[in-house]
């Protein structure tokens, strides 16, 4: 039993250490009663490395320079509703941590300083990033001249929607071209708000649940179809 135990234990040991070297390993929390204290998917369970602390989200300056070294994403459970995993935190070396926390203390005053023309800056992109965001879900539609109105009013609700800060939805993330973006926020907008979706949505608590919200979503994804199709210009 003892020689299982280290047999073990030496074809895990290398993984643990080759994945403390990993800049962005995403980790979820362990199940009960599963070993370690973490799950990824390209290493198993995993235990946080000797040296290592949980730096929650927040302070977005420690955060950027704590992840310039090795480091863990942890995320949390899936929101069906909302369809993206919330990120907690990350796992990293405390030094890193500890340094990055120095350097947010010693250039404190100066970012003080530094951010009414930051924010400036930020709102700036952030409207042109909107328009641009807006002007793609209008090309996604390409609705007839007749429901140009109706055209306008999605997208620009969508862009409301998708492109909120800090939500972990769609419009925020940097995996997908703005195309494919703006054709999965305006898909998920019309699903919503001009289909029967959310009235078919079954009970959580359901024996079924899960199969049924699957057909909701496969019926709901026919109804997008038509409903593009009947509003968009004749080619």
């Amino acid at each position: 039993m003892n020689g299982s135990s280290q047999e073990q234990q030496g074809s895990t040991q290398p993984t643990a250490a080759a994945a403390s070297l990993i800049k962005g390993l995403v980790v979820y929390r362990a199940r009960d009663k599963e070993e370690g204290d973490l799950w990824a998917a390209e290493f198993g369970n995993l235990r946080v490395p000797e040296g290592w602390e949980f730096l929650p989200r927040g302070d977005s300056f420690i955060t950027r320079h704590t992840k310039k070294g090795p480091h863990w994403v942890l995320l949390g459970k899936h929101n069906k509703k909302g369809g993206y995993r919330p990120v907690i935190g990350v796992f990293a070396p405390t030094a890193a941590i500890e340094a990055a926390r120095a350097a947010a203390e010693a250039t404190k005053d100066r970012r003080q300083r530094a951010r009414p023309k930051a924010a400036e800056r930020r709102e700036k992109v952030e409207a042109q990033y909107r328009q641009v965001f807006r002007e793609a879900c209008l090309r996604f539609l390409n609705f007839a001249p007749a429901h140009l109105d109706l055209a306008q009013q999605i997208a620009a609700d969508t862009t409301d929607w998708a492109c909120q800060k800090l939500s972990g939805r769609v419009g925020r993330t940097s995996r997908l071209s703005l195309e494919e973006k703006a054709a999965l926020a305006v898909r998920a907008y019309v699903r919503h708000r001009h289909t029967d979706y959310e009235s078919n949505l079954p009970d959580p608590d359901h024996y079924f649940a899960d199969e049924a919200y699957r057909e909701a979503r496969a019926f709901a994804h026919e109804e997008v179809d038509q409903f593009l199709e009947n509003h968009r210009a004749m080619t």
